[in-house]
């Protein structure tokens, strides 16, 4: 749709239920023009504002992933060299003892001292 305000600025785009709904151009009355985006009557931004916060959102969950994948993958080494080297001397047919060297592994490698961290790591 367009509206055209009195004073010769001018908005084309779209509309849902008589409000502006996605995006439009906005045009001042000296002619030049802006890419807005709105939702529902609500404005949101200039597309390239909101181009911007989309990219910095996508960055940003990137940067989740990878750290998020950094840590898992940080464990599995800590928590496989520990098993190998406490591993060393037991026997692991041993139920009870397999189990506990697990739960300990395991536990170092969620939460490493500086000390197991450097060994380990």
């Amino acid at each position: 749709g367009t509206y055209i305000f009195a004073d010769g600025r001018k908005y084309v785009g779209e509309y849902k239920d008589g409000k502006k709904n996605g995006q439009g151009t906005y045009t001042n009355i000296a002619g030049q023009s802006v890419t807005e985006v709105w939702e529902m009557g609500s404005y949101i931004g200039t597309k390239a504002e909101v181009d911007e916060q989309e990219r910095a959102r996508k960055a940003e969950e990137a940067r989740k992933v990878q750290a998020k994948k950094e840590a898992e993958d940080k464990f599995k080494k800590i928590y496989n060299a520990c098993l190998l080297d406490k591993s060393s001397k037991i026997d692991m047919q041993v139920m009870a003892l397999k189990e506990a060297l697990e739960a300990t592994c395991e536990a170092i490698a969620k939460n490493p001292s500086w000390y197991e961290e450097l060994k380990y790591n």
